[in-house]
């Protein structure tokens, strides 16, 4: 195909700077895809409860990670961005602030400052009633092994093991147009409601060309980038039961450093993943998130456990305020 457009005169097709440009327009509309049909039924995989990793020094790594954000954590006032090299890329609903180092390795830093309300007046926390899951923006986004029935552009998610309650690590892999993009992703939900009125999600990798981590073999890539990141933290202080602050911080290692990319990535997250999910909240009744969490074993009596006492902490946190 690119011989052919090349003979008719259209050299510029076969240039990857081109389909790059192609693919990152298409992402720019990612919001506005809705999912074609959605099933009805949702059956765990069978050797999910298999992929047990060891749970041995995993708060400890967790409470490092959470250390090393903090040694790293950007200013948060304006000025003070500014004074350190953050460059301000905020879009309407959100402060946004993104830094590129190039040494001593190219490393992509974001800051976004969100406040729920300005894009969602009713976007809430954790939903349920009794001990069964009716929704919310935490345990819908922590449902990652659905992304694909919600979340554009998501193609497939692979649980590779189980850590521990609301902590797994995952095999993502995203279609963006022409480009296909991998990542292996653990993600930690951390209750620091009543030590400082926050709720975390805690998400990492392995580190490149790593083989084996946290007791699993690192898949081979099976898209035509991997994604790594060096730590990144979405932070939730609520104000309320369906409202409040959100900050997140990240950090990725960027071979590349394309800012007009980066730009447009981090600007279309920050400015749409909550009207996103209060779409899938609409639709929370029936669908397969509902399905998801309304399995029964060990494992699921656990998590609709651990969503009970975020959503109490979250309702005492409140009232102190």
């Amino acid at each position: 195909l690119l011989e052919l457009l090349q003979r008719l005169g259209l050299p510029i097709l076969n240039s990857a700077r081109f389909w790059a440009l192609m693919s990152v327009l298409c992402f720019s509309a990612w919001y506005s895809v809705e999912p074609k049909s959605r099933p009805q039924k949702w059956t765990p995989p069978k050797d999910a409860a298999e992929l047990e990793a060891p749970e041995s020094s995993l708060e400890e790594f967790l409470d490092s990670l959470a250390q090393q954000l903090n040694e790293r954590s950007p200013p948060t006032e304006i000025h003070s961005l500014k004074a350190d090299g953050w460059k301000d890329i905020s879009t309407r609903g959100a402060q946004i602030f993104m830094k590129m180092l190039k040494v001593p390795r190219m490393v992509t830093q974001i800051y976004i400052n969100v406040n729920s309300s300005d894009q969602e007046k009713y976007f809430p926390w954790v939903l349920m009633d009794g001990n069964t899951i009716k929704g919310g923006a935490i345990p819908i986004f922590l449902a990652l092994d659905h992304w694909p029935s919600w979340f554009p552009f998501c193609q497939k998610v692979e649980k590779l093991a189980q850590l521990g309650t609301n902590q797994a690590i995952y095999l993502v892999r995203f279609k963006i147009a022409f480009l296909t993009v991998d990542i292996v992703l653990m993600a930690a939900l951390v209750d620091n409601l009543q030590r400082d009125g926050k709720v975390e999600l805690l998400f990492t990798t392995p580190p490149a060309k790593c083989s084996s981590w946290m007791g699993i073999t690192v898949p081979k890539r099976s898209a035509s980038f991997r994604l790594v990141l060096q730590g990144m933290r979405l932070s939730v202080r609520p104000r309320s039961d369906h409202s409040g602050q959100i900050v997140l911080q990240a950090e990725t290692i960027d071979e590349v450093q394309f800012e007009w990319a980066t730009m447009l990535f981090w600007r279309a997250c920050a400015s749409r993943i909550i009207g996103l999910i209060a779409r899938m909240q609409d639709r929370f009744e029936g669908s397969i998130l509902q399905s998801h969490y309304s399995v029964d074993g060990q494992e699921a009596d656990a998590q609709r456990a651990h969503f009970k006492e975020v959503k109490a902490n979250i309702e005492t946190c409140c009232k102190r305020r």
